[in-house]
């Protein structure tokens, strides 16, 4: 139906009106598909196996990790686990690492099964949106099986880059030279997954130094010397088989690789220095396996890392807050005035 103008209404005003009306209808539009498909994936849990390979240019040793990986996913949230050994340390282990979107970020612990130490475990929670991108296991099984996942975009270009660190270091991650370049494809026709994941760095590389102390300082950005000093692709994620199930396409096996410049000499083929692959063994649909959540340490030692947060505290039973919550706010008043104290007394 096409409205006639009201006769005391100027033209250009009713113009800018029905532009903007315009607008408003098309960008909804555009946003309904988008919904209607998140929607569209049901919650799920699938289990599978997971091998990751290391490969050390400058020598012979390479080592390598096996183990399973379980992924839940339920309305937008997940949950990611792996459980691996090092095949030249078989009596070690197993190792487990898990990460969970939380409000306002991710939480992520490890523990060391078959340690004798009894201390509390540290969870780290960190303002992004996927896992610890050092955590290689982690991030591969969510690269697969996150519908719609939040990738660290910056436009349609430009991304921050998966760096191989053992921690969330927001001074690296957000760095300008911590941008990339990426290309992008998705398992059609859902567009829910991921296809393809390449990421090209433009030139920068990170280093870690360690004190007499033994701990690792925040890191150096560098150039990295000719010919490398333009970038070159340091992730590479494709998906290798696909299965149907509920009318959905799914990963079946998928491969992340990571590549460095070390003992390469040309930018078109650096040196793969690490290679992460899962196979999917189970998908279900089931409302039993999905409503169970992966089991927690009872208490957890806090470091919560999340923007306006500047305190560290106990967690039970892995319930997190949002930063907004009056309880961390406190926490953070508490933590601020105490370190005010300690700097007025040195």
């Amino acid at each position: 139906m096409i409205r006639a103008r009201p006769a005391n209404t100027p033209p250009h005003i009713f113009m800018k009106t029905h532009i903007c009306m315009l607008g408003m209808i098309g960008w909804l539009l555009q946003c309904l598909p988008a919904k209607a498909a998140e929607n569209a994936i049901p919650p799920f849990v699938a289990e599978g196996r997971l091998v990751t390979e290391q490969f050390r240019p400058d020598t012979n040793l390479n080592h390598r990790t096996e183990g399973s990986v379980v992924f839940l996913y339920s309305n937008g949230w997940w949950q990611v686990e792996s459980s691996y050994r090092y095949m030249h340390r078989p009596s070690e282990g197993p190792f487990v690492e898990n990460s969970m979107k939380i409000p306002d970020g991710t939480r992520s612990y490890t523990l060391f099964e078959g340690s004798t130490n009894r201390g509390m475990t540290m969870a780290m929670a960190c303002p992004i949106s996927f896992p610890l991108s050092g955590r290689t296991a982690m991030l591969t099984a969510w690269l697969g099986l996150c519908p719609y996942p939040e990738l660290p975009l910056i436009d349609s270009k430009r991304i921050r880059r998966f760096n191989h660190l053992p921690d969330y270091r927001p001074k690296i991650f957000n760095a300008p030279e911590n941008e990339a370049f990426y290309a992008v494809k998705y398992l059609t026709p859902e567009n829910a997954f991921l296809s393809e994941l390449v990421i090209t760095n433009k030139g920068f590389a990170i280093d870690l130094n360690v004190g007499e102390n033994g701990l690792e300082d925040e890191g150096i950005i560098r150039r990295y010397p000719p010919p490398f000093e333009n970038g070159f692709t340091e992730l590479h994620y494709k998906v290798i088989e696909t299965t149907n199930l509920h009318g959905i396409t799914f990963p079946l096996r998928a491969v992340c690789k990571r590549f460095t410049n070390w003992g390469a000499k040309d930018p078109g083929d650096p040196h793969m220095v690490l290679q992460s692959e899962f196979t999917v063994t189970r998908i279900s649909f089931s409302e039993k396996d999905v409503a169970r959540r992966i089991a927690a340490p009872a208490e957890m030692y806090a470091m919560d890392a999340r923007p306006g947060v500047r305190s560290n505290y106990r967690v039970r039973d892995d319930q997190w807050k949002p930063v907004s919550d009056p309880e961390i706010k406190r926490r953070t008043r508490s933590a601020g005035q105490e370190t005010e104290r300690s700097e007025f007394h040195r």
